[in-house]
């Protein structure tokens, strides 16, 4: 086990980690990144969201197969399924429903749950999530890096603010 341990440390140091038996490039993070990013997966089985959990993980698989353009697009839509799963569980969503993306975000805005300063930087994000559409082809690491990292960020903040309400704002 010491030996399987080192040899971890040693993986991440290059930017490598060992998953499912293969060694994959990881996302840039430090441990409490990783630590955040590992609760942030476990938040979303809880509440038995696999839709973003599912492009969450699509996006981390393509970032570790350097499919940038890819990741991208997993991560934009991981995001937004974040915020259309929280604005349907609000008590009053609309009983017709919103279409999902800017219109649900809009939504959280409109009842308090996003500040007008939080959805400015939201829609900021999502316009820089979405340079050239959803699926950028010119894409590199670092650009993608970024991405992710900003979305990771951002669902964090606003899925735990979420559950501190007890999954209900009002």
């Amino acid at each position: 086990m010491e030996n399987i341990r080192k040899l971890e440390e040693c993986l991440a140091l290059d930017g490598y980690q060992i998953e499912n038996g293969k060694i994959i490039k990881d996302l840039p993070a430090s441990t409490e990144t990783t630590h955040i990013r590992d609760r942030l997966e476990q938040k979303l089985v809880d509440l038995g969201w696999f839709v973003p959990l599912q492009h969450f993980q699509d996006a981390r698989e393509n970032y570790a197969e350097e499919r940038w353009a890819a990741a991208n697009a997993s991560i934009r839509s991981f995001l937004q399924a974040i915020f259309d799963n929280i604005a349907e569980y609000m008590p009053n969503f609309p009983k017709e429903g919103l279409v999902p993306g800017g219109e649900r975000r809009q939504f959280l805005e409109t009842i308090g749950f996003l500040t007008k300063e939080e959805a400015e930087l939201v829609r900021a994000l999502f316009k820089i999530l979405g340079t050239k559409g959803s699926h950028p082809g010119l894409s590199d690491e670092s650009d993608c890096s970024s991405r992710i990292l900003m979305s990771i960020g951002i669902a964090w903040r606003f899925l735990s603010r979420f559950l501190e309400k007890g999954g209900r704002y009002s």
